[in-house]
């Protein structure tokens, strides 16, 4: 399969000047991170992003006056705004949160009370955990608060337990009095003060699973829970201090991490302050570095792991790539590719004369013969309850609860047939229901009578 693919693109790549050498290297890499796409296109469009990244990473890399280096990892495929949308939290959400009344500050620690060592790190004293992996959720938060209760647990009862991320994913939530939104983001300090008040019980317990599910535990007596908690004032005194008593969690901009391999990262642009990651600080060097535990897995970074540059780097800051050109006849094969990439980018198109114009459109009546006589003019766009879609095969389906409809999904119903059942398009690949569409009973089956609009002219 590997031959086959390179034999397939080696005419396109070797004209846009990518060698043999980034072929084997890309379909080697996609064998071992497991890589699935959508389509062709979807698969032509990554490996481009993959040869993108790979060279600017050869040309950081080639330059000796950096302090640290970059590696192909699990985000190779990623552009730049993929990268933040997938991995890291809403940068509004984080704006509006800290602008807000939906965070209560304690008490700060006083540096000037506290013994500061040259250098700490409670990695040698068996006070952290193995490093996790939040996989394509914006969890990071629940890993930071699960990591700094983690270790305080361990300096408290001598007893090194993993907790449960998932339970502070699926529980510190807006219905538990919460402003954290699981795979959205979140606030670490409302997971101690949930955790002060139910307790967090143990990862063995309540497995992650990368995605926001139903709280699953009840009752106030569910595991370890902190008593307080402090705000760290904004100096690198108050952290070095901070960090004498227990590792701390800790807001970052990691816009620019996703290749950092190893050294001392020192590439933020103070001047441009983005947060969106949570992490784990566990100490600093003899130089004053940060060592930063992160949630991207052992084979991310240091073996999971980051060394920042002293004082204030990455806590208010991001990197921009921009600056960086590639030779000119790749870019632009790159950028005129129409692709469908599954994630929101910038909008890449000016003017008003870019297509297709639908001159009208209706709103659908809600009854079933309005849209079979919609349907025979043309399709109609219309919003379902697919909440139980997921494991469909083939046959009428009949299974939502229409005494509960939750309109979630939208789709495209092509036709009807002679026993009225709805045939509906939908848009999670051919290999999923009837190569990819779905037969709906007949009537308000899965509300699908509930809001539907059709082009006229």
């Amino acid at each position: 399969m590997i031959l086959l693919s390179i034999l397939i693109l080696m005419p396109l790549c070797l004209g846009q000047g990518i060698s043999i050498e980034k072929l084997i290297a890309y379909n080697r890499w996609s064998t071992q991170n497991q890589r699935h796409h959508l389509n062709e296109d979807e698969k032509l469009y990554r490996q481009l992003v993959f040869f993108e990244n790979m060279q600017k990473i050869q040309e950081h890399n080639s330059n000796p006056n950096h302090t640290y280096s970059l590696a192909i990892n699990q985000f190779s495929d990623m552009s730049q705004e993929e990268f933040v949308e997938k991995i890291l939290m809403k940068q509004d959400f984080i704006d509006n949160l800290m602008n807000s009344n939906h965070i209560e500050t304690q008490p700060s620690v006083n540096s000037q009370n506290v013994g500061i060592a040259a250098s700490i790190d409670w990695r040698t004293k068996g006070a952290v955990t193995s490093v996790k992996d939040q996989g394509n959720c914006g969890s990071c938060w629940s890993f930071s608060a699960a990591g700094l209760m983690e270790s305080f647990n361990f300096i408290k009862n001598n007893a090194l337990v993993d907790f449960s991320e998932q339970q502070l994913v699926d529980c510190v939530i807006p219905a538990n009095g919460y402003y954290s939104y699981g795979c959205q983001g979140g606030w670490p300090a409302q997971c101690l003060d949930y955790s002060s008040k139910f307790g967090i019980t143990t990862l063995q317990k309540y497995p992650y699973v990368a995605v926001q599910k139903k709280c699953n535990v009840t009752g106030t007596d569910n595991g370890f829970k902190p008593k307080s908690w402090i705000q760290i004032p904004n100096t690198s005194d108050d952290l070095k201090a901070a960090l004498n008593m227990s590792p701390v969690s800790v807001l970052v901009d990691a816009s620019n991490w996703g290749n950092y391999s190893q050294g001392v990262f020192n590439g933020c642009n103070q001047f441009n302050i983005q947060l969106n990651h949570a992490v784990l600080a566990v100490g600093y060097d003899i130089k004053g570095n940060w060592i930063i535990k992160n949630s991207w897995s052992p084979y991310w970074g240091e073996k999971g792991y980051m060394t920042l540059a002293p004082n204030d780097t990455c806590e208010d800051t991001s990197i921009n790539w921009t600056n960086f050109e590639l030779p000119k006849n790749f870019y632009n094969f790159h950028s005129f590719f129409p692709l469908y990439v599954a994630v929101q980018n910038k909008c890449n198109v000016t003017g008003t004369d870019n297509g297709f114009k639908p001159n009208k459109w209706i709103k659908i009546p809600n009854t079933s013969n309005d849209l079979k006589a919609a349907l025979n003019f043309s399709p109609a766009s219309v919003i379902v309850d697919a909440t139980n879609w997921g494991s469909y095969s083939h046959g009428v389906f009949n299974g939502c609860n229409q005494s509960n409809i939750q309109l979630n999904h939208a789709v495209l119903v092509v036709g009807y047939d002679t026993q009225d059942n709805w045939v509906v398009k939908n848009s999670w690949g051919p290999y999923l229901g009837q190569q990819g569409y779905i037969t709906l009973a007949p009537n308000n089956t899965c509300g699908i009578l509930s809001y539907n609009i059709q082009v006229t002219a």
